[in-house]
């Protein structure tokens, strides 16, 4: 079973798109090569950035987690997008339902 943790950043006013496309380019491709599942939006309005994050692999999600801080690939990622944040909250978030429309195709997400 996924287990999911709700990210929300607030980012430093005027950097949010630097920060959107460098967490893009850099962040997001490691997340699914260290297999993680990854929903991101931004809210331009209050500047900031919100995600969830999702392992179902060996281990829970925390240790997955410090496995891809600890990587090389991690450490050595430039720019960090994580040095234009100004506030952070990582929450433990549980699944209650899921749902998307077919567009035609036969049956939705329940």
């Amino acid at each position: 079973m996924t287990e999911w943790q709700l990210r929300e950043y607030t980012v430093q006013a005027g950097h949010l798109d630097e920060f959107v496309a460098e967490w893009t380019n850099g962040v997001l491709p490691l997340r699914k090569q260290f297999g993680f599942t990854v929903l991101a939006w931004s809210v331009p309005e209050q500047s900031r950035f919100v995600w969830l994050v999702g392992y179902d692999g060996p281990g829970t999600l925390e240790a997955a987690d410090a496995r891809y801080y600890a990587a090389p690939e991690r450490v050595a990622l430039a720019p960090d997008p994580a040095r234009w944040l100004t506030e952070r909250r990582h929450v433990p978030a549980v699944g209650i339902a899921s749902w998307r429309p077919d567009n035609g195709r036969g049956g939705g997400n329940a």
